[in-house]
């Protein structure tokens, strides 16, 4: 949706927040909702990746890393 602005822009997001430690990071919660916040103001959809953050989320469930 965004071009190549937004796709530069998602790039940029994702890499910052996997250095930060990602999901496994104690903030990652208040990083990811703010991350979806910024997409949503531009208007960005990473289409997919609902269904691999609720997987992956499942997956730490299971683990016991809740």
């Amino acid at each position: 949706r965004g071009g190549m602005q937004g796709f530069h822009f998602a790039k940029r997001s994702a890499a910052a927040f996997n250095r930060l430690g990602g999901a496994l990071a104690r903030d990652w919660e208040h990083r990811a909702l703010r991350l979806h916040q910024e997409f949503v103001a531009a208007n960005l959809s990473a289409g997919g990746v609902a269904d691999l953050l609720s997987v992956t989320l499942f997956c730490r469930l299971m683990g016991g890393y809740a």
